[in-house]
C-alpha cells in the first residue's frame, strides 16, 4: 500500500512539473507562491527563487485585477474556476493571454489553490488576424456589384451595402430601423409575402421581386434569403455568395490531470497504454476501455515517415524529451492534427518505467492558419480578378499600391506603368483643381462615390462611376480601394431614353392628330354618302337633282375610299410593312393612263394638264415598282391640282444621264419658306388655302415621300409663293431592255359573249351588286361560290365557264389558292382576282397565284368592264 501511494505521488508530480502549461500553488490565506513548475518559469519567465515568498501582487503579474476577483470569488463559492480568459504580464513586461483554471487542495491539512494556466497567446494572434481578414473581406463585399440587404427577425432593416442602397433608391439613414416592407408595393407583398422568407429559418430561400422606388419606378430582382440562427436575415440580389463562416469556436482546455484541457497518456517502457484522460478519449474518439491495453498507434494515420518514428523512440528511450505534432486518426476516420510532449517516467533506480504523454489538439489552429490564408488568397483573388476595374492607392501621395486584370485593360497601362504612376494620371488636366478638392475631403472611415472623367493610356477620355473605400492602413499610411466603372454605354444609353420619350411625346402627338383627322376625313365624306342616299330617295325629287345628288354620292364615295387607301398606306410605310416589287416596266404607259385619268377631272378647269415625255420614252425602262410609282405621280398630281387655279400643270419624266427623273410642275398658290420644311410631315396641310383646297388628310406628300424613299429616290421641292412649286425625284434607268422583253397584259382573242360567269363570293351585298352589273352588261349566266371550296367545285361542274371574278378572302379555302386549284385543270381559263385589301404587292401575289389581272373593292363598273374587255375582244 505504501509503494502504491509512493508511486501515485511520484506520477502527480510527474504530471506536475513536466505539464508545458504554467502550474503554480499558492496558500488560500495570504497569496504566497509555494510550488510552481517548470512551464510556470516558462511561461512567465519568473523562476523559483524570484517568486518565492512573494504574492502575485508582488510580482504584478495580472494585467487586470478584476480578473483575480473572479478568480478568488469563484474559488469561494464553487471551490474551483475552470476556463477563466485572462491578461497576464511576464517578468519581462510583455503581455500575454491565457485559460486560467484553479481548484482548492489541502496541504498537510492547510487549504492553497493550484492554478493551471495556458499560455493562448499564439491562438489569440491568429483570431485577430483572422478578424483583420474578415474585416477586409467585409469591405470588399460592401463594394461588391450585388446590393446585400440585413435585418432583424422582426422584419427591421439593419444595414445594407451601397449598391443595394442604389437598387432600392435611398440612403442607409431611409432603410435603418425600418420596416422590409416599404421596399415593395401591396400587390408584390401579397403576391410573394413577405412571411414566406421568415417561415422557412435556416434555409435559404430563393425568389423573384418587384422592388419599388420612392420615385415610383420598380427594379425586377432576384433575392436569396436566409435567416440567421440569431433570428436576423440576410437578404441578396442578384448573385448569391456563400458567406463562408470564417470564425469557428476555440476549444477551452480547462482541466488538470483528469480535467486537464490536454490530452493525457500513460504507457509501460513497450508502449502499451495504461491511462488516458476524458480528453485524450474525446479527441480520438475511442472509450478508455477502448485504448487501455493498446498502443497509441492505434490512432496514428501512418503518414509519418518510418525514420521519424526511430528518431522519436530513440529519444524518449535515451531518458529525453521529444516534442513535435502528429497527423492522427480518429476512431471515425476523421483526421485531426496534435502537438504532443512525450517524456520517460523513471524511479528511484533511474529506470524507465513509463511514458507520458501530453498532447493538444491543434487542428482548430491548423484550420484557422489555413482559413487565414485561403481568405488572404480569397481576398487578392477576388481583387485581381474583378470585372470593374479596381486600384488601390496611398491617400497622402496618390501613389498606385495594386491595380486588378480589368484596370491593366481598360486603363491600357501595364502593372509596371501603373507603379511608377499616380491618380493624376488618369485625370484630365482641367479635371485635377477638382480632384484634388475631392481628395482632401476623404475620410478615413469615408465611403466616396463620384462620376469623373478618366483618362485611358492615348488619351481616350470617358465618364466613370467611382466607388471608393478606406483600407486598413499599410506601413502607417492609408490606402483607399477605387473601384471604376465605364459608364459611356450608360450615358449614351441616357441620351437615347432622353430621345425616345420625345419621340414617344411626339408620338402621342401625332395619335391624337391622327384621331382628329381620322374622324373628320371618315366621317364628312360619310355624312355625304348617308345624306345624298337619303336626298335619292325622296319621290319629289327633279331628274336634275337627282343627278346632282348621285354625282355628289359618288363624289363623296371616292373620297372616303381614298382617304381609306390613304391610312392604309401610311400604316404600311409607318410599320415597315409596305414591300416593294422590282420589275422591268416602260413608265410611259403609265403616264398616258394618268394623263387620260386628270384630262377628265380637269376638263372644267380654268388652267391646262400638259404631259412632257421624251420622243424616245418607249424604249426608255425602269427597274423598279409599277404600282408604286403610280401611287407617287398620283399623290403628286393630286396635290397639284388641287392647289392650281389657274395656269398649267405640266408633269412628266425626262432623261439625266442613265436615269429618269420624274417631275410634276404647277402655277398654283406655292409654299412658303417656313411651310416647305413641313410639308411632308402628316396631316400637315397649308393654312394659306381656301377651304376647299384644305380637303383631305394631309397624307399624300408624306405618303410619295416615303414610297419615292422605299424605291431609292429622294424628293426635292422648290416652290414660291404665288408663282407655283416643281416636285421631283429620280429613279436609275434599266439598261439594254427590249420591249418585248417585258411581259405585256394578257388578251384572250374571246368574243365578249361569255355563256358563264363565276363570281367567288362570300359576301351577299357584294355578290348582289356584282350579278346585277353583269346580268345588265352581259348576257352570261352567272354562278355563286360563297368559298374557296364551292368555286372549285362549280368549275368541275361546268368546264364551260368562260370568266371567273374570285374574292382573295374567303373562309375555308381563300382565293389564291382556289386559283391555283382551277388552274391546274384549266390554265387557259381567265380569272380577276378581287380584294379589298388593296395593299401595295396584292397586285403580285394574286398574279404569281395564277390570277390573270386584279381589281380592288369596291368594284367600279368602268374598271370591271374594262378588265373584262382586255381579256376579251370586244
Amino acid at each position: 500500500m505504501k509503494d502504491s501511494l509512493k508511486k501515485s505521488e511520484e506520477l502527480f508530480e510527474k504530471t506536475f512539473l513536466m505539464s508545458p502549461d504554467a502550474v503554480n500553488i499558492n496558500r488560500m490565506s495570504d497569496g504566497l507562491y509555494v510550488l510552481i513548475n517548470e512551464g510556470f518559469t516558462a511561461v512567465t519567465g519568473y523562476t523559483k527563487d524570484e517568486i518565492s515568498g512573494k504574492t502575485s501582487f508582488d510580482i504584478d503579474i495580472w494585467v487586470n485585477p478584476e480578473d483575480r476577483d473572479l478568480l478568488v470569488r469563484g474559488l469561494k463559492t464553487e471551490g474551483k474556476v475552470t476556463n477563466l480568459e485572462t491578461r497576464f504580464r511576464m517578468k519581462s513586461g510583455e503581455l500575454r493571454t491565457g485559460i486560467l483554471s484553479a481548484v482548492i487542495i489541502d496541504l498537510d491539512c492547510v487549504p492553497h489553490i493550484l492554478s493551471w494556466t495556458k499560455d493562448i497567446s499564439e491562438r489569440k494572434q491568429i483570431e485577430n488576424a483572422l478578424n483583420d481578414s474578415e474585416t477586409r473581406y467585409r469591405e470588399l463585399v460592401d463594394l461588391a456589384p450585388d446590393g446585400i440587404l440585413l435585418g432583424n427577425h422582426d422584419g427591421i432593416m439593419t444595414g445594407a451595402n451601397s449598391n443595394m442602397l442604389r437598387i432600392v433608391g435611398r440612403t442607409l439613414n431611409e432603410l435603418v430601423g425600418s420596416d422590409i416592407s416599404i421596399l415593395f408595393s401591396p400587390e408584390e407583398l401579397e403576391r410573394v409575402p413577405l412571411k414566406y422568407d421568415i417561415l422557412h429559418a435556416g434555409e435559404p430561400v430563393t425568389s423573384e421581386r418587384n422592388i419599388l422606388r420612392p420615385n415610383g419606378s420598380v427594379v425586377p430582382v432576384e433575392t436569396h434569403t436566409k435567416m440567421m440562427p440569431n433570428g436576423s436575415y440576410q437578404l441578396i440580389c442578384h448573385d448569391i455568395s456563400d458567406r463562408r463562416n470564417s470564425e469557428a469556436e476555440l476549444k477551452k482546455l480547462s482541466r488538470a490531470v483528469e480535467q486537464s484541457p490536454a490530452g493525457i497518456v500513460i504507457t509501460d517502457p513497450n508502449g502499451t497504454i495504461e491511462y488516458v484522460n476524458p480528453k485524450l478519449c474525446e479527441s480520438t474518439g475511442y472509450t478508455k476501455e477502448e485504448l487501455i491495453g493498446k498502443n497509441p498507434r492505434i490512432w496514428s494515420s501512418h503518414e509519418k515517415p518510418i525514420e521519424e518514428y526511430r528518431e522519436f523512440w530513440i529519444t524518449i528511450l535515451g531518458g529525453n524529451d521529444w516534442k513535435g505534432v502528429f497527423h492522427n486518426r480518429k476512431k471515425n476516420g476523421e483526421l485531426f492534427w496534435e502537438s504532443a510532449t512525450v517524456s520517460p517516467i523513471k524511479n528511484e533506480k533511474n529506470e524507465i518505467t513509463h511514458f507520458l504523454g501530453i498532447k493538444e489538439d491543434i487542428t482548430l489552429r491548423k484550420h484557422l492558419e489555413e482559413k487565414t490564408l485561403a481568405s488572404e488568397k480569397r481576398y487578392r483573388e477576388l481583387f485581381l480578378s474583378n470585372p470593374i476595374p479596381a486600384y488601390i492607392f496611398y491617400e497622402d501621395t496618390l501613389e498606385f499600391i495594386e491595380v486588378n486584370d480589368a484596370a491593366v485593360f481598360n486603363y491600357g497601362y501595364s502593372r509596371d506603368e501603373f507603379s511608377k504612376m499616380t491618380l493624376k494620371d488618369i485625370r484630365h488636366l482641367e479635371d485635377l483643381p477638382a480632384f484634388m478638392d475631392m481628395v482632401k475631403g476623404f475620410g478615413k472611415d469615408e465611403f466616396h462615390t463620384s462620376i469623373n472623367p478618366h483618362m485611358r493610356k492615348g488619351g481616350n477620355v470617358f465618364p466613370a462611376d467611382i466607388s471608393s473605400h478606406a483600407l486598413p492602413e499599410k506601413n502607417g499610411r492609408r490606402t483607399r480601394l477605387v473601384m471604376a466603372i465605364d459608364i459611356t454605354q450608360r450615358v449614351k444609353a441616357a441620351e437615347q431614353m432622353n430621345l425616345a420619350m420625345e419621340k414617344i411625346e411626339a408620338s402621342d402627338r401625332l395619335k391624337t392628330t391622327f384621331l382628329n383627322n381620322i374622324s373628320h376625313e371618315v366621317r364628312t365624306p360619310l355624312n355625304g354618302i348617308v345624306g345624298f342616299t337619303e336626298l335619292i330617295r325622296q319621290p319629289d325629287l327633279t331628274e336634275r337633282e337627282k343627278e346632282d345628288s348621285i354625282s355628289m354620292l359618288i363624289e363623296s364615295s371616292d373620297r372616303l375610299l381614298n382617304t381609306i387607301t390613304n391610312y392604309m398606306d401610311i400604316s404600311l410605310l409607318t410599320s415597315g410593312s409596305m414591300t416593294v416589287n422590282n420589275k422591268d416596266f416602260f413608265p410611259q404607259r403609265i403616264f398616258e393612263t394618268l394623263y387620260e385619268h386628270y384630262k377628265a377631272i380637269t376638263t372644267d378647269k380654268n388652267f391646262e394638264l400638259r404631259l412632257d415625255i421624251p420622243l424616245d420614252s418607249e424604249d426608255l425602262s425602269l427597274r423598279s415598282d409599277e404600282e408604286i410609282l403610280h401611287k407617287i405621280m398620283s399623290h403628286l398630281l393630286d396635290n397639284a391640282i388641287k392647289f392650281t387655279e389657274k395656269g398649267f400643270v405640266h408633269f412628266g419624266f425626262k432623261r439625266k444621264g442613265y436615269s429618269l427623273e420624274f417631275f410634276v410642275v404647277d402655277t398654283g398658290l406655292g409654299i412658303s419658306k417656313n411651310s416647305i420644311n413641313t410639308i411632308f410631315d402628316r396631316f400637315i396641310k397649308g393654312d394659306h388655302a381656301p377651304v376647299k383646297q384644305s380637303e383631305g388628310s394631309g397624307l399624300g406628300l408624306p405618303i410619295a415621300r416615303g414610297m419615292i424613299e422605299m424605291i431609292g429616290g429622294t424628293i426635292r421641292v422648290e416652290s414660291e409663293v404665288g408663282v407655283g412649286s416643281t416636285f421631283s425625284f429620280i429613279i436609275p434607268l434599266s439598261l439594254n431592255i427590249k420591249q418585248e422583253s417585258i411581259s405585256l397584259p394578257k388578251k384572250i382573242e374571246k368574243e365578249m359573249n361569255i355563256p358563264l360567269i363565276l363570281v367567288a363570293e362570300d359576301d351577299e351585298t357584294n355578290f348582289y351588286y356584282l350579278n346585277a352589273l353583269l346580268r345588265m352588261e352581259t348576257n352570261a349566266t352567272v354562278l355563286h361560290a360563297s368559298n374557296g371550296r364551292e368555286a372549285i367545285d362549280l368549275f368541275r361542274k361546268n368546264p364551260d365557264i368562260g370568266l371567273i371574278l374570285m374574292d382573295i378572302k374567303m373562309p375555308g379555302i381563300d382565293g389564291l389558292e382556289a386559283t391555283r386549284q382551277i388552274k391546274e385543270i384549266n390554265k387557259d381559263v381567265p380569272i380577276i382576282a378581287i380584294t379589298a385589301y388593296a395593299m401595295s404587292g396584292d397586285k403580285e401575289r394574286v398574279l404569281a397565284a395564277g390570277c390573270d389581272d386584279y381589281l380592288s373593292k369596291p368594284i367600279n363598273k368602268k374598271n370591271l368592264l374594262k378588265k373584262m374587255s382586255e381579256l376579251y375582244k370586244v
